[in-house]
């Protein structure tokens, strides 16, 4: 046993409450064969609160002896002792890896909590797999109970919700593990879910909850100002990372091939129908989500996977997650009135070709973690990949967290072929610079070398940049027609680089305030783009930034830190 597997094994001891009734009194069926590993932790029969490993943050391992001359190790994990196809929730293969240059064979696995059925006896065995392919026979068989209380619930939700069910406004409920809600092939029935205004539902950190709307699902989350409909961690004292998250997959266009898979396991998502409906989401906060689900895969917020311009997204606070506030995957989706606070990750993100329109977005960066403020893309693997992104955005205020704590980056990055019209942004207070553009695509959205003219994929005008670290970053622009700075001085010529917007408070965490004092720049509506030339579905908004001077669209349902 390694010494991480020691350590780990040592914090599960003290989560182990007793002996299962089913796996109590010895391994379940034979005694296995003398040349399989054996079994080390969990204990057999061991109940694991899997609360307490949250709390603590140790790890569910899977542990077993070494054995001498292993090529791989063999490892189920089923639901049934008779380890039936229908029952196995992990069939894999540890193998070797490379360890600071030697070789080295692991004897060990966690699994994804959220693949686990809380209150359901488990079962594991190993084998030994050699290098000429023979392998030994299966080793004795151990068993193994997560639990976790669900404390202050009227309703456990957990699996697949496949036919309509609507959750009360007076009711507070419990996401166990994934929430499936529809079905994944479009041809099946549609399923609605309902929340009503003032439900709470809580994600279960120790198994992982999420709540994903598959492509035949809908969600009908239509809370108010006074009665939000809030998402948010089942821990007396939350974080960031406690939960999962809201997924919805749709069925709009990508530029990744024809459909997509989740990150997570969240599920495929993408198709043929850009007006695709998943339903309405409208005054909604998501608090504390972001889990890691396997390392460097984790949950954002909101992640908006293929969904389509019949959607509706409006009046969102995705507050304090661990990774992106909001991410666009692909799709046409619409969304305005956002609010984005203290997300560890960049606070919006899109790629993969998102083509839809935005409105009234805010992000508040916080000083003890941050990264971009928009981190825009089009497809990574291949830049030029068709649709490309290309958002319509107008009325944006961006909010760094400069000079505290090292944390902050770009206010925007354009990156790897993205277009995109931004028009009548404040962005302000970021780490690194206001403005960065990357990759031989994205500056080619923005001018027709052949014409030496501007092309207009690529727009970011009618804009205030203030009290940033500096302007743009100046790198990645050798080679190109212009750098980035000439974008924003020379080529978008309605932009402000030194004038200060005089938001009323918008550092204040707790209670800020982004409303420029009366006479700013920022009202004065010959300095801005009218949004409503663009689109019939854009409000009237010009004015710089997200909030006219009058009225606070945040009031009675956002929350500070």
């Amino acid at each position: 046993m390694t010494w991480l597997a020691a350590l780990v094994a040592a914090a599960l001891a003290v989560v182990l409450t007793g002996c299962d009734d089913d796996g109590g009194g010895g391994p379940v069926g034979p005694s296995g064969d003398p040349d399989a590993p054996e079994l080390l932790a969990p204990a057999d029969g061991a109940q694991i609160d899997l609360a307490e490993l949250a709390d603590t943050g140790a790890e569910l391992l899977i542990d077993w002896s070494d054995v001498d001359g292993a090529a791989f190790y063999r490892l189920e994990i089923a639901a049934d002792a008779g380890f039936s196809q229908s029952s196995l929730i992990y069939e894999v293969d540890v193998d070797s890896v490379d360890a600071g240059g030697a070789r080295e064979l692991p004897s060990e696995f966690v699994p994804q909590v959220n693949r686990l059925a809380i209150n359901v006896t488990h079962y594991w065995r190993v084998k030994v797999v050699w290098a000429d392919g023979s392998e030994t026979g299966w080793s004795e068989v151990y068993s193994f109970r997560p639990f976790a209380e669900a404390v202050g619930v009227d309703e456990v939700l957990a699996g697949e919700i496949t036919t309509d069910k609507t959750l009360s406004g007076d009711k507070a409920y419990l996401l166990r593990g994934g929430v499936f809600v529809g079905f994944d092939e479009p041809a099946r029935p549609e399923v609605t879910l309902v929340i009503e205004p003032g439900c709470t539902i809580m994600g279960e950190s120790a198994s992982d909850g999420m709540l994903v709307i598959r492509r035949t699902g809908r969600i009908e989350a239509e809370g108010t100002a006074s009665e939000p409909i809030v998402f948010t961690s089942d821990r007396a004292n939350p974080g960031r990372g406690d939960w999962g998250g809201v997924i919805i997959n749709g069925e709009a266009r990508l530029n990744t091939g024809a459909e997509a898979y989740g990150e997570g396991d969240t599920g495929p998502y993408g198709g043929e129908f850009d007006n695709d409906d998943s339903g309405v989401i409208r005054y909604v906060r998501i608090e504390y989500a972001g889990r890691e689900i396997s390392p460097d895969n984790e949950l954002n917020g909101l992640a908006l996977q293929g969904v389509g311009s019949g959607s509706t997204i409006e009046y969102i606070q995705v507050h304090m997650n661990k990774d992106d506030g909001i991410e666009f995957f692909g799709g046409t989706v619409n969304a305005r009135y956002i609010y984005i606070t203290g997300c560890a990750d960049d606070q919006f993100d899109w790629t993969d070709g998102w083509r839809g329109m935005g409105q009234f977005w805010v992000c508040q960066q916080y000083t003890d973690d941050a990264d971009q403020g928009i981190e825009a893309d089009n497809n990574g693997e291949q830049n030029t990949a068709t649709p490309v992104s290309g958002p319509t955005l107008y009325n944006l205020t961006l909010i760094g967290a400069q000079g505290a704590s090292g944390e902050s980056d770009i206010g925007v990055l354009l990156r790897e072929g993205t277009g995109a019209t931004i028009e009548n942004a404040i962005v302000m207070n970021f780490g690194e610079a206001a403005v960065d553009i990357d990759d031989e695509f994205t500056f080619e959205n923005a001018w027709d070398e052949g014409a030496g003219s501007l092309n207009g994929r690529l727009v970011l005008d009618h804009s205030i940049f203030y009290t940033n670290n500096a302007l743009t970053t100046g790198d990645d622009e050798s080679g190109y027609p212009f750098t980035t700075g000439e974008f924003l001085i020379e080529y978008n010529a309605h932009n402000w680089t030194t004038v200060d917007p005089e938001l009323a408070h918008p550092l204040n965490a707790a209670a800020p305030d982004f409303a420029p004092a009366g006479g700013s720049l920022a009202l004065d509506p010959g300095n801005a783009a009218d949004p409503t030339v663009a689109d019939g579905w854009f409000e009237p908004g010009q004015y710089v930034g997200a909030f006219d001077g009058s009225t606070n669209w945040l009031a009675g349902w956002t929350r500070g830190r």
